[in-house]
């Protein structure tokens, strides 16, 4: 008798949990509905924004208390990425280029032309222009959020690459302009499609 009665409460109780535990619907909050989140729009996130075969963009904020600040801080933010993304391309370009002209790049010659480009890309950020930007201000924390938008022109990297090289370089190197022009595009072409 103890043992069916023991068995009947078994099941009633596990019943009891079954029913409960997977039916009826419960309220769980969702973060649409949690009033302490709330959903960030980032401006200029459209496809206008981002790098192509023609433009390397980058969008970046910056956040002060001081509006000029706020927005040095995005500019030199975007600068940045922009430096990075032109540095990557031009690193792929340039071994590319080496490796076409059976040049070693650990050689003198090859070490000066990478040295070279790198201080062309630096020089060159000089032409990096304002496509859009948007400053905000918060009530509550009386802070400016300023988002920018960056770009470069593609060419302009390559004729300053060719321009920045020294003479000497281009002679060792028997440096041709459309050549490295060629590679700098296939470069920007597996970038892309790697972002």
């Amino acid at each position: 008798m103890k043992t069916r009665y023991l068995l009947i409460t078994v099941c009633v109780a596990g019943l009891a949990f079954l029913t409960t535990s997977c039916g009826g619907s419960k309220k769980v909050a969702t973060v649409d509905k949690d009033p302490d989140m709330v959903e960030q729009v980032d401006p200029f996130s459209g496809p206008e924004y981002r790098t192509d075969k023609e433009f390397f963009r980058e969008v970046a904020q910056g956040v002060s208390t001081d509006r000029t600040i706020a927005e040095k801080i995005a500019i030199q933010n975007a600068k940045t990425a922009i430096a990075s993304s032109i540095q990557s391309v031009v690193q792929e370009a340039t071994k590319q280029y080496l490796r076409n002209h059976g040049i070693d790049e650990k050689s003198d010659a090859g070490s000066k032309f990478q040295a070279e480009s790198v201080i062309a890309v630096q020089q060159v950020l000089t032409n990096v222009v304002t496509k859009d930007k948007k400053t905000y201000k918060s009530k509550s924390t009386n802070q400016y959020t300023c988002f920018v938008a960056l770009e470069m022109a593609r060419e302009d990297i390559g004729r300053s690459i060719g321009g920045g090289l020294s003479q000497e370089s281009k002679d060792r190197l028997d440096f041709d302009e459309y050549q490295f022009q060629q590679e700098f595009d296939k470069a920007m072409e597996l970038f892309n499609a790697r972002k």
